[in-house]
C-alpha cells in the first residue's frame, strides 16, 4: 500500500487516501477517512526458535523491513528451547477465556478472546545441575536428558478489541 496522493486537505472535513495502481495492485483501498482517524505502517513480524550464533536454540524474529522490499532476521534471545502458544476461547460470553487451546483446535477465532505465549528457557552450559532437571511445560512434567538448568516463562495477553 503505497499513498499516491497528498493526504492532507487543510480545511476538509475528512482526508482522502488514494493509491493509484500504477503503484500498487489495485486502487480498491482509496477510502474517506473522518477527523481523528489515523494511518499506521505495517508491521509484520514472526516469531521463531532457530540455532543461534552460539550454536544454542534462540528466539528469532523475522520482520518486514518497511524501508526496503525485504526481511530483516534477528536473534533476539539466545537459550530459548520451546515456544508455545495458545489461544482462549470465551464461550459463554463472559470475557473470561474459558479454555486454551493450540491454533488448530481453535473452533471458532471470533471467540478467541486473549493469547497465551510459554518459552521454555534453558543455561548455555551443561552439568549445571547435579542431576537431570524434571520441569513442568504446557502441563506435561518432562525429565531433561542433560543436566541444563531450565526454566519456564509464560504471559497471557487480553486481545483488546475482543473485550467490548
Amino acid at each position: 500500500f503505497a499513498i499516491t496522493n497528498n493526504p492532507l486537505n487543510a480545511g476538509a472535513d475528512f482526508n482522502t487516501l488514494a493509491h493509484a495502481s500504477g503503484n500498487n495492485l489495485s486502487s480498491r483501498l482509496s477510502g474517506f477517512y473522518g477527523p481523528g482517524s489515523q494511518v499506521y505502517n505495517l508491521y509484520g513480524a514472526v516469531l521463531y526458535i532457530g540455532k543461534g550464533a552460539s550454536g544454542e536454540p534462540a528466539l528469532f524474529r523475522r520482520r518486514l523491513n518497511t524501508i526496503s522490499t525485504g526481511y530483516v532476521t534477528e536473534e533476539l534471545v539466545e537459550g530459548v528451547e520451546n515456544m508455545q502458544i495458545t489461544y482462549g476461547q470465551d464461550t459463554d460470553g463472559n470475557h473470561t477465556p474459558d479454555y486454551y487451546v493450540v491454533a488448530s483446535s481453535v473452533t471458532d477465532w471470533d471467540k478467541v478472546i486473549a493469547a497465551r505465549i510459554t518459552l521454555l528457557l534453558r543455561s548455555s552450559d551443561n552439568n549445571i545441575t547435579q542431576a537431570s532437571q524434571t520441569y513442568s511445560y504446557n502441563g506435561a512434567t518432562v525429565t531433561a536428558s542433560d543436566r541444563r538448568l531450565r526454566r519456564v516463562f509464560t504471559t497471557t495477553i487480553a486481545l483488546r478489541n475482543r473485550l467490548n
